[in-house]
C-alpha cells in the first residue's frame, strides 16, 4: 500500500499520468483493495486509447470484481488494438495481444457466452496451426484456453497425457494438461487413463522448481483424486482429496486475473458437495470461494443451491439474482446444468416479501 500512496498522489496530480493508472490497477490487484482500483480503471484506457496494455490493464480490477462485461469489453478492445498495431508493422501472429484474447475468453465463459467463447478457442487454435515463427507463446495459450474451456463447461473431449519434457510457463502448462486429461478421462470412465494423468502430475508436483510452483501442482492433482474418487462411488475419500486441495488454495494468494489452477479450489469442494446433497457444508467453501474469486457464476450456482436446499430463502434469491445478472446474455439452454432456467423459476416461485409497512398501510386503508 505505500506504492499505492504514491502513485495516488501522482494520480491526483495529474489524473492523465498513465503511469500513476497503470501502478495503481497493479497495486489493488486482489478482491479486497479492487474497489480502490476503479477510479484509475475506468480512465486509463481513455488515457492511451491506442495501446493495448493500456486497454487490457482495467481488466485486472474488473476481474477481481466480478465486473465480467467490463473484463469482456476491455480485453476485446485491448485485442483488436494488438491486431491492428501488429498488421501496421507486419509483425507475425504471436505478436497479438493473446493475452487479452484469453481474458476475455474467461469473462465470456461467466457470462455464459459459452458458443462465443467456443469460437475463440477454435480460432487461436487455427492461429496456432498456422503459426511457423517457432514462438511457442500463441500454442501455449491455444492449449490453455482449450483447457480451461472443457473444465469450466464440463464439455470434454479426449486429451492427451503430456509426456515427460520440460515445462513451459509459470503456470504451468503440462500440469493443466495432465489434470484436464485425468478429469476428461474421469468422465468417460477410462480409470487407467486417469490414474495414468495422476501419476504424471505426481511426478511433475516432486521435479517442481519451487515451493509455488509444487504447491499448485499439488492443487491439481488432488482435485483430480477427488473428482475421480467420487465418480467411482468413494465419496469420503474423494471429498477429503478435495478438502486437502482447498486447504492448500485457502494458503495462496488470490489470483490475478483468471484462476490458476483453472478451477477454484474451494469452489470445487464446495459444488461437489452440493451435488452430494451436503449442502449445510458446501455454504462454507462456497462462500470462502466467493471472496476469493468474486461473483463466478459455477459458485454462485452451487450456493444458490446450498441455500435454497437450506430453506434459506432470502439468500437463495440474492445469489440466483446475481447469477442471472452475469447470465443476462447467455447462451439459453447452454448454460450449466440448466442453471438459467433454474434460476428463472426459483424466483417466480420465491418472490420477495411484501414490506411489513406496506401491508400495515394497506390494512388501516381498508
Amino acid at each position: 500500500m505505500r506504492s499505492a500512496a504514491i502513485a495516488e498522489d501522482v494520480f491526483d496530480r495529474n489524473p492523465e499520468h498513465p503511469g500513476a493508472a497503470h501502478y495503481l490497477i497493479h497495486a489493488y490487484d486482489d478482491p479486497t483493495h479492487a474497489p480502490l482500483g476503479l477510479r484509475p480503471a475506468r480512465v486509463y484506457a481513455q488515457i492511451a486509447p491506442a495501446a493495448p496494455h493500456a486497454l487490457h490493464m482495467p481488466s485486472h480490477i474488473f476481474v477481481q470484481l466480478g465486473l465480467w462485461r467490463e473484463a469482456e469489453r476491455s480485453n476485446d478492445a485491448a485485442y483488436a488494438a494488438s491486431v491492428a498495431w501488429a498488421e501496421r508493422r507486419g509483425h507475425p501472429l504471436p505478436k497479438r495481444d493473446f493475452h487479452s484474447y484469453s481474458w476475455r475468453h474467461y469473462a465470456l465463459l461467466q457470462l455464459g457466452r459459452w458458443q462465443e467463447a467456443a469460437a475463440l478457442v477454435e480460432e487461436i487454435g487455427a492461429f496456432a496451426a498456422e503459426d511457423d515463427s517457432g514462438d511457442p507463446r500463441l500454442d501455449g495459450t491455444a492449449a490453455m484456453m482449450a483447457y480451461r474451456h472443457m473444465l469450466e463447461t464440463e464439455d470434454f473431449g479426449a486429451v492427451d497425457v503430456p509426456e515427460e519434457g520440460s515445462e513451459y510457463g509459470w503456470r504451468s502448462r503440462r500440469a493443466a494438461q495432465a489434470f484436464t486429461a485425468g478429469v476428461s478421462a474421469t468422465y468417460r470412465g477410462d480409470e487407467a487413463g486417469a490414474r495414468l494423468a495422476w501419476d504424471r502430475l505426481q511426478a511433475l508436483a516432486g521435479a517442481a522448481s519451487d515451493d509455488w510452483a509444487r504447491g499448485g501442482i499439488e492443487i491439481y492433482r488432488d482435485q483430480l483424486e477427488g473428482i475421480a474418487r467420487i465418480r467411482m462411488g468413494d465419496e469420503e475419500i474423494g471429498l477429503a482429496a478435495l478438502a486437502r486441495a482447498a486447504e492448500r488454495e485457502a494458503q495462496r494468494g488470490a489470483p490475478h486475473g483468471p484462476p490458476f489452477p483453472i478451477l477454484p479450489a474451494q469452489e470445487l469442494y464446495g459444488r461437489k458437495l452440493v451435488e452430494l446433497g451436503r449442502t449445510a457444508e458446501a455454504l462454507e467453501p462456497l462462500e470462502a470461494a466467493l471472496i476469493r474469486t468474486p461473483n463466478r457464476s459455477p459458485a454462485l450456482l452451487a450456493l444458490a443451491r446450498a441455500r435454497a436446499a437450506e430453506g434459506e430463502a432470502d439468500e437463495a434469491r440474492r445469489r440466483y439474482g446475481e447469477l442471472l445478472a452475469n447470465w443476462s446474455e447467455s447462451d439459453d439452454g447452454l448454460t450449466r446444468d440448466a442453471g438459467l432456467h433454474e434460476a428463472r423459476e426459483y424466483l417466480a416461485d420465491h418472490p420477495e416479501p411484501e414490506a411489513s409497512g406496506a401491508g400495515s398501510a394497506a390494512a388501516g386503508a381498508r
